[in-house]
């Protein structure tokens, strides 16, 4: 049986939708587990029914019903269900449990029935909030399951129901936080009163206000990014930060040592901070969905069609700093090279770079080829250094090499200064990043870089031994489902100047033409998303 322990959660006066649970066929689906429970098993043993692949599992307990239960758990074709729910993407297959009597009768329950869902090691990510939901098809929208829990240790999620019938499924939150807090303090007494509301971690920029809760009693407190913390070794702990005592002790007594928290981002008017995590940015929290592409709120925006026409455009023409969307004319400029992917660059300290990065000190060894795809999926700084800096140019001439692509390119507003990104001067147009995605970009490299969701390897030597390393992007759209178009090259881009940019190029399943759309300057990520949704949905037919 699956167990709970002491601490299970039953919400009272939990409400039973009925369009819910006679809830007609509405999604394509697949048998993948049917089982009969006697009478002495339901009443006396109880019994766990389990998916072949163990991802899924419903537990009937001892006692639940007076009488013979038929159960079948069916799987549903996720390209039908609804991805999004608020702020919340789904990251695990959709399960259909069904409980009824032999004659196809709803029992009646003296104790509800219990869930379990497994998740993997490349479902969703490590740290973030993850919550179990329901979908109710007479509201036809996902519903929390509040009795929902995660176990932070094992990546399990628990929960119990009342239904005979429920569609469910795990969706993440794109910045809040779940992991272990410990705490530290300084010890020179003005930096304990100076940063007496400071918590270290590797999940957000420097200066990120954020609000933490310990999950175990429900307090709070408000505190501000003032160190990082090393990602590799506390990952494996899934420790998410070092709060300063201070701050800590208004949660838990520090003799507790570590607890298990929630980590919030509280939002600015001025700057929204965005999760980090193996690319660049994670999403920040979503504002409403932008449909009316009469309102758009990203300073620019294009959509060109592979002809050159313009079928949508604002601003597309001012020059704006284009932050990590710079990579794509570093990688042109080093394929230029025609490098030796096999070639071994050791990682020196002018490599290192803030942002987003490879966890990895001067020293680490790595080939040409893992710098190129951890620049494109994972939008690594240092990686990027290090990559022009593979290609035997000094800095400034390889800068030049980039502002030869944009030239060859016909683009005359564009300039480069370095490889990153990270350079406020490194500029473009909306319109000359549309052009040159649509006359570049066409290399295999480039397009199995910019379109995987992750990007793993091992270094060839480690100093701090922690050798493999998983490198992920940033950019959600590449994990949705598109029926009209494929995606052949995607680029995002952060900085507090450039604020959040995204170019896109598809290719139409229906035309087979090539469309490119570009953002830059979206007030948020969940906005910069949900525009380029939306320009794509518009003109990509």
């Amino acid at each position: 049986m699956i167990s709970f322990g002491k601490n299970k959660i039953l919400i009272a006066g939990f409400i039973v939708f009925a369009a819910l649970l006679f809830a007609p066929d509405v999604f394509a689906k697949e048998t993948v587990k049917e089982i009969f429970l006697d009478e002495t098993t339901v009443a006396e043993k109880g019994y766990t029914v389990r998916t072949p692949d163990n991802a899924f599992a419903a537990g009937v307990r001892a006692g639940t019903a007076d009488g013979p239960l038929n159960v079948v758990i069916k799987k549903l074709d996720t390209a039908e269900v609804p991805l999004k729910h608020g702020d919340f993407t789904r990251i695990s297959d959709v399960y259909e449990l069904n409980v009824k009597t032999p004659d196809g009768q709803k029992p009646k329950f003296n104790k509800w029935l219990q869930l379990r869902f497994q998740l993997d090691d490349d479902q969703g990510d490590l740290y973030h909030q993850k919550v179990i939901l329901f979908w109710d098809n007479g509201a036809k929208t996902w519903r929390q399951l509040l009795t929902a829990k995660e176990n932070l240790k094992s990546r399990t999620m628990y929960a119990v129901i009342p239904f005979d019938f429920s569609q469910v499924a795990i969706f993440e939150h794109p910045t809040t936080i779940e992991g272990f807090g410990s705490w530290y303090n300084y010890q020179l007494a003005k930096n304990r009163q100076k940063y007496a509301d400071g918590i270290a971690t590797h999940l957000y920029p420097q200066g990120t206000k954020l609000k933490v809760t310990n999950l175990a009693n429900g307090k709070s407190a408000q505190v501000k990014v003032v160190s990082y913390w090393d990602k590799k070794t506390n990952e494996k702990r899934r420790r998410a930060a070092d709060i300063v005592k201070y701050s800590f002790s208004k949660i838990a007594s520090v003799s507790a040592g570590v607890v298990p928290v929630r980590i919030e981002i509280i939002p600015t008017a001025a700057k929204t901070a965005t999760a980090a995590g193996g690319g660049e940015e994670k999403p920040a929290p979503k504002t409403a969905i932008q449909t009316d592409l009469s309102s758009i709120k990203s300073r620019a925006a294009i959509v060109m069609d592979e002809g050159g026409d313009v079928l949508f455009k604002k601003n597309s023409n001012k020059v704006y700093p284009v932050a990590s969307i710079s990579k794509l004319f570093t990688v042109e400029a080093v394929l230029k090279t025609n490098p030796d992917w096999k070639k071994q660059v050791k990682l020196i300290p002018e490599d290192d770079a803030e942002g987003a990065r490879l966890f990895s000190p001067a020293g680490d060894v790595m080939t040409v080829k893992d710098l190129f795809y951890s620049t494109l999926t994972g939008s690594t700084n240092n990686g990027a250094k290090a990559l022009a800096r593979s290609s035997g140019l000094s800095k400034e001439e390889f800068a030049k090499r980039m502002n030869d692509e944009a030239k060859s390119a016909g683009l005359n507003q564009t300039k480069f200064f370095e490889p990153t990104g990270l350079d406020i001067r490194n500029v473009s147009t909306a319109k000359e990043i549309a052009l040159f995605s649509l006359k570049n970009l066409n290399q295999k490299e480039i397009i199995e870089g910019t379109i995987r969701s992750v990007y793993s390897f091992d270094e060839i030597l480690s100093v701090d031994k922690l050798v493999h390393h998983d490198v992920k992007s940033t950019n959600i759209l590449l994990k949705e489902a598109h029926p009209t178009y494929e995606i052949i090259s995607s680029k995002t881009g952060f900085l507090y100047e450039s604020l959040h940019c995204l170019m896109m190029k598809v290719k139409s399943k229906k035309d087979g033409k090539i469309y490119t759309a570009v953002i830059l300057g979206a007030p948020t990520s969940a906005v910069r998303f949900s525009e380029m949704r939306a320009l794509l949905a518009k003109f990509v037919p």
